[in-house]
């Protein structure tokens, strides 16, 4: 759903793996481009405040959790 509002607005294509028809290829377009290059910045700098309460061992500690959460999702099977 996520990819085909992208692909929607005209900021991403996909194209179909000729090879495994299965799988598809999502390219940015460049509006896609130019919307990343206008809205990252911004994101990235409230992102940086939000974490700034954080103590480094806090930091540390949460990207340890992240990882840990991570690893279990991926061999996670849904039932």
């Amino acid at each position: 759903m996520v990819i085909v509002n992208l692909e929607k607005q005209g900021w991403v294509t996909k194209t179909k793996d000729p090879n495994d028809k299965r799988s598809h290829t999502i390219t940015l377009t460049a509006d896609g481009e130019r919307l990343i290059e206008e809205v990252f910045p911004g994101h990235l700098q409230r992102i940086s405040e939000l974490f700034s309460c954080l103590e480094e061992n806090e930091l540390a500690e949460l990207s340890y959790l992240c990882k840990k959460l991570g690893v279990f999702a991926s061999q996670w099977k849904a039932e």
